[in-house]
């Protein structure tokens, strides 16, 4: 076989490498197809973005409720329909959303009402709730939130849907520094007694009477029309302790954190 010279070795080597430029310039031009996006869910307003998943489910709250404290600004909307104002929100705040357009259509509210806002900066969180506002002015929206995700839905399709928490009593209220025996009451009124100190993290015993006074409070100030008795069907359960709260999940995020998840009832 003859030898082929070091120029004619240099001249191919040279051929090659402008071949392999030139196929790679063609395959990443403009003006080249792109492969088509997945289908998105028909319910989504959103789909979740490829990334690392978070370590757990509280790190993924810590991190939504940091992107919904966060300021969205400028705000310039137009006559834009809300599922298209609700795309444009969840792309902004980097917060994966889902409509429940089903619900929606089933109660009356159309999802695509014409939205106009115009402000120059607002709370992610602030801005929702206008976004909701006027996305359904005759019907009230709501949202449910997990770890992973937020759900705009109809206030009467959240309440079709309640589900069932346990709450620590002590832990829905604030620490207190002493906790106060009264000994004697005087014929004035004054009081006289002891003050016990409470160290880090002590709460102060609460007993049945105590829990009612909170059941009351947050039947009266917590959505009061879903309660029982007060146009709704949601129910608070007091037992050793603890407060067991039958109601929409929107109602139970405005309470505490709950100790556990009893059970989830649709119905």
């Amino acid at each position: 076989m003859p030898h082929s010279s070091p120029l004619q070795t240099l001249g191919l080597g040279l051929a090659l490498g402008l071949t392999f430029v030139l196929t790679s310039s063609l395959l990443a031009a403009p003006g080249a197809p792109s492969p088509p996006p997945p289908p998105a869910s028909q319910s989504a307003a959103t789909q979740p973005a490829t990334r690392p998943a978070p370590r757990s489910a509280d790190e993924a709250w810590r991190d939504t409720d940091r992107k919904l404290d966060a300021v969205v600004s400028p705000i310039d909307l137009h006559d834009v329909p809300a599922s298209k104002a609700f795309v444009w929100w969840a792309k902004t705040t980097g917060v994966d959303l889902n409509i429940n357009r089903s619900a929606m259509l089933n109660d009356g509210v159309d999802p695509d009402q014409p939205i106009t806002l115009v402000a120059e900066r607002m709370s992610a969180r602030t801005l929702l709730g206008k976004l909701m506002d006027l996305a359904s002015p005759n019907q009230r929206l709501v949202y449910e939130r997990n770890p992973w995700f937020i759900e705009v839905m109809t206030k009467a399709h959240a309440n079709r849907n309640p589900v069932v928490r346990m709450y620590d009593v002590a832990e829905l209220l604030p620490p207190v520094r002493e906790m106060v025996h009264v000994t004697a009451v005087g014929p004035n009124g004054s009081a006289s007694g002891t003050f016990t100190p409470m160290g880090p993290g002590e709460r102060a015993p609460i007993g049945e009477r105590g829990a009612d006074e909170i059941s009351r409070l947050i039947r009266a100030f917590v959505e009061p029309d879903v309660w029982a008795g007060q146009g709704g069907d949601a129910t608070i359960q007091y037992f050793r302790g603890q407060l067991i709260v039958r109601a929409p999940l929107y109602v139970q995020m405005q309470i505490g954190k709950p100790v556990a998840a009893l059970r989830e009832t649709t119905r």
